[in-house]
């Protein structure tokens, strides 16, 4: 099926090469969307997010709705996912406006599965890049390595990680090694679990961090982290029936946050140790809606 899509540039001379390129990309992304949705093996369903900035409820320039879909097929051998996030102005007059696009492909071969992803930043000072992640993996002998960076006018390897999972004594390790190209350091993250105990260890030439996670009565979490550096939290976790749940994070002398979860609704509440008050707390409220 072909989809026509006509438009009229602005002939503003103001509107730089920049904002006509995200407006190309804007209708060329509705227009895919259109087809994608047709010829896709797996259409998928948009879901509305709607954030409340900073706890401020003094009209409709206070939300930030935006909206998420992708979709899914195979073609080739290859497995393909494209999506997108669209920002919804308040306004009715307003259209959506792609805030960022993404495509990724992947493909077994024999016991190992690769896999490549791009994403686009429409909201970049310049599209002239695309972030790259790349993936090859072994279920069969537990072993991951991904690689990060960019690729466009310039190509770069920004991150790379490897991850080998290990079982000893009846008790399963992850041992992630990751090196930071861009600063030229590294470090490497340790995570075990047994019953109902975890420990996770992050370890670099600077700093180390040790977090240990243990459930309490089914439906409670007590997670304790320090690092070398004398910095300490406490998180705090309550399961609440019909999928609901309270997180409690106290950083001494920093901040206490508290995420509050109920179904598709989110609040967070942020506030600093010191000089505590209505005023100083950070409220944030958002819901995710399935569009069927």
């Amino acid at each position: 099926r072909l989809h026509v899509v006509t438009f009229q540039l602005p002939t503003e001379e103001a509107h730089s090469q920049h904002e006509t390129m995200r407006l190309l990309c804007r209708y060329a992304l509705l227009s895919a969307i259109a087809s994608c949705a047709v010829v896709s093996a797996t259409p998928g369903k948009p879901r509305l997010t709607v954030n409340v900035r900073n706890g401020e409820f003094s009209g409709l320039e206070c939300l930030d709705p935006s909206v998420q879909w992708s979709t899914s097929g195979n073609a080739a051998d290859f497995d393909y996912e494209i999506g997108a996030d669209l920002s919804i102005s308040p306004n009715i007059d307003v259209s959506p406006s792609p805030k960022s696009v993404f495509g990724k492909i992947s493909r077994k071969f024999g016991g190992w599965g690769l896999s490549a992803r791009a994403d686009v930043d429409l909201g970049a000072p310049t599209i002239d890049s695309a972030a790259m992640d790349l993936g090859i993996d072994n279920d069969e002998i537990d072993l991951a390595l991904r690689v990060l960076g960019s690729a466009g006018k310039t190509c770069s390897v920004d991150k790379v990680e490897v991850r080998k999972g290990l079982s000893l004594f009846g008790s399963m390790v992850d041992v992630k090694p990751r090196f930071n190209v861009g600063s030229m350091s590294g470090d490497v993250a340790l995570s075990c679990k047994a019953g109902s105990t975890g420990v996770d260890v992050v370890a670099s030439m600077d700093e180390q961090k040790f977090t240990v996670s243990q459930r309490v009565l089914d439906n409670n979490f007590i997670t304790p982290s320090f690092t070398t550096k004398g910095k300490f939290a406490l998180q705090l976790k309550r399961n609440l029936a019909d999928n609901k749940s309270i997180t409690t994070t106290i950083k001494p002398n920093e901040s206490v946050s508290v995420r509050w979860t109920d179904g598709a609704w989110v609040a967070d509440f942020d506030s600093p140790i010191e000089g505590i008050n209505i005023e100083n707390v950070d409220i944030k409220i958002r819901r995710k809606i399935d569009i069927y």
